[in-house]
């Protein structure tokens, strides 16, 4: 892994993931960093140049989740543990939370890979859904603002917390999809109609 520093910056967050990833998912990021109190973004520096950032957050409810909202390496420095680097600063910076969830795009084949090496459960939303039944998979589709063909990593914090999954339900999270994922959605839509 390249020698670099990472830095608390929401602001160098958005640029870089607006950058890497379009401004559809900085506009996202951007509300989950403005309007989560327990949100943080995270930028790895390479010679004070930023070369990857994670947006994260807990959310609360029946289980405290750590949400690793976003990961994104530019793609010059990809394949040298940045990713790596970021999730597991989230993880420590996020507030004790009973599991860490993330959800990868289905074709995005090394992000799984990469949860998976830091010891996450990777599986598509109807493969866990077998195992912890609808209401708790909507449960984390509200708390990530995910969408259905998103793969869910998965990777509790003790044994009791995949005990705990089966009861959750969605409403559990309905602050949080609220504010980061149906509100801005309706900002954008008809910001675009005005």
């Amino acid at each position: 892994m390249d020698s670099g520093e990472i830095k608390v910056s929401s602001r160098d967050a958005v640029e870089l993931l607006e950058r890497i990833m379009g401004s559809y998912h900085a506009y996202y990021a951007r509300a989950a960093l403005d309007r989560l109190p327990t949100s943080i973004g995270l930028v790895y520096y390479i010679h004070n140049m930023p070369a990857g950032t994670a947006v994260c957050y807990t959310a609360v409810g029946s289980m405290k989740l750590g949400v690793i909202y976003y990961v994104a390496v530019d793609h010059k420095f990809r394949g040298r543990g940045i990713g790596k680097a970021l999730v597991s600063s989230c993880e420590r910076a996020l507030d004790m939370p009973e599991a860490y969830v993330a959800t990868i795009e289905l074709r995005n084949h090394p992000s799984a890979r990469m949860f998976q090496q830091l010891g996450y459960t990777v599986k598509a939303y109807s493969e866990l859904a077998r195992e912890v039944g609808w209401k708790a998979i909507s449960a984390i589709h509200h708390a990530t603002c995910s969408y259905e063909e998103d793969l869910i990593a998965l990777k509790p914090a003790s044994p009791k917390a995949v005990e705990k999954l089966p009861s959750m339900t969605p409403d559990d999270y309905k602050e949080v999809w609220w504010e980061i994922c149906y509100k801005p959605w309706m900002e954008r839509k008809y910001r675009a109609l005005v």
